[in-house]
């Protein structure tokens, strides 16, 4: 699979010789009319310079045409192979296509924005080979697209429990990955000893329901049992206040992860505000091109 750092680079070189290409056929075209003028008035000297330099703007028209074709053919060898060979990351694209399409009227201005930067993610997101990244990439990305203080990414394990693979949080400085160290929050369980599914908590909610929850404030809500985050808060002096909790689905709608979001930063006013609707559609998109990475790519850590 491509490396991404490498297909970036491939697209800045691309866009900078489309524009030699077209600096070149400008600077052609001005050469070649200079050059009619020249040869009507007669004047020897002029028409040699002129033909010099029609002949260099020729050789760096065809230069450039030469070596854009052969960077758009590379990526057509390796990133467009990406799509066509997983039909699961296709669909789920399309999906999210859709999906934004259909909320135009509501999210007009938004819309065009969210297609632009978030839907070619998923591209990048099936071609990273370094897991530790991948996740990484998710979390960062996450967090800046719905504006939140702190983001973690849950992985759903074959013993039925939800393991936190990454965590950051910006004020204070935590950016904790599970494959050098223990993250300072354990792996919840998602069925009793019973076997019944355990719905108190949100995150356990959020995999047996299937749909986001979004909570305005942590300590003023009793719809869940927030004891987690209130003992986290009481460890790392922080203040848990706004949430955002989003299911991972696969192609079958089963839920494989959870991305949770706190406190989503009003960056003007410098305070914490709720995840507004928008925000959440945002998150959503996102979740469902993360979770076609992680099936098609097989990105499941072993369980421990």
């Amino acid at each position: 699979m491509p490396n991404p750092s490498e297909t970036d680079v491939a697209l800045t070189v691309i866009k900078r010789l489309r524009w030699l290409w077209l600096g070149s056929a400008l600077v052609l075209l001005v050469g070649v009319g200079f050059l009619l003028w020249v040869g009507t008035a007669k004047q020897p000297f002029s028409l040699a310079v002129v033909l010099l330099f029609a002949a260099w703007s020729l050789i760096w028209l065809l230069l450039s045409a030469w070596l854009y074709r052969q960077i758009a053919q590379h990526l057509n060898r390796t990133i467009l192979p990406v799509v066509r060979d997983h039909p699961l990351l296709n669909e789920q694209i399309s999906q999210a296509k859709a999906a934004l399409l259909a909320a135009q009227d509501q999210y007009s201005s938004h819309t065009a924005q969210l297609i632009d930067s978030i839907l070619p993610l998923g591209v990048q997101l099936v071609s990273e080979d370094d897991v530790e990244h991948l996740f990484h990439t998710i979390v960062t990305t996450a967090k800046q697209l719905a504006s939140a203080d702190a983001c973690t990414l849950y992985l759903r394990t074959s013993t039925q429990t939800l393991r936190p693979v990454t965590m950051q949080t910006d004020s204070l400085k935590i950016n904790l990955s599970a494959f050098d160290q223990q993250l300072p929050i354990p792996a919840l369980a998602l069925y009793d000893n019973q076997g019944q599914p355990i719905v108190r908590t949100i995150t356990a909610a959020t995999v047996h329901r299937g749909v986001s929850h979004n909570v305005i404030d942590v300590y003023g809500s009793d719809s869940y049992d927030f004891s987690g985050p209130q003992a986290f808060d009481m460890a790392m002096n922080y203040h848990s206040m706004s949430l955002l909790t989003v299911p991972l689905k696969d192609s079958t709608t089963e839920v494989i992860g959870v991305l949770q979001l706190i406190n989503c930063i009003d960056r003007a006013q410098h305070t914490i505000v709720p995840f507004s609707p928008e925000v959440q559609q945002k998150v959503e998109v996102l979740a469902s091109l993360v979770a076609a990475a992680l099936v098609v790519n097989d990105k499941q850590l072993p369980d421990v």
